[in-house]
């Protein structure tokens, strides 16, 4: 495999969390090349507890507060969703990552 950089083109090539890997703890890569943040799981929990709440209220006879409680948890719910999607898929582009040891140009291949 050749590195895929017009001004390159080196044999030099790693796969990028291999290569993380070896790096020393020291080094300023490490951050560079970091695999991306694990999404955080509880914003969902407590946005869904917030929304069953909100469900509670809304049955035991406090409507206004209990459909703004609904709404605000279930919206909440739907966008932390993506967010956590999001962080999913950047963090599986990040395992199929090359890196071109000679020039650090980076690429899926």
């Amino acid at each position: 495999m050749r590195c895929p950089s017009e001004k390159c083109g080196s044999t030099n090539i790693q796969h990028l969390p291999h290569y993380w890997e070896s790096l020393p703890g020291e080094s300023p890569l490490k951050a560079r090349y970091a695999q991306p943040d694990e999404p955080d799981q509880r914003t969902r929990l407590i946005l869904g507890a917030v929304a069953v709440l909100g469900l509670v209220v809304l049955v035991t006879g406090g409507v206004g507060f209990g459909l703004t409680l609904l709404a605000v948890g279930a919206a909440g719910v739907v966008f932390t969703t993506s967010r956590i999607g999001a962080a999913v898929a950047a963090r599986e582009l990040w395992q199929r990552r090359q890196i071109c040891l000679a020039c650090t140009h980076l690429w899926v291949p």
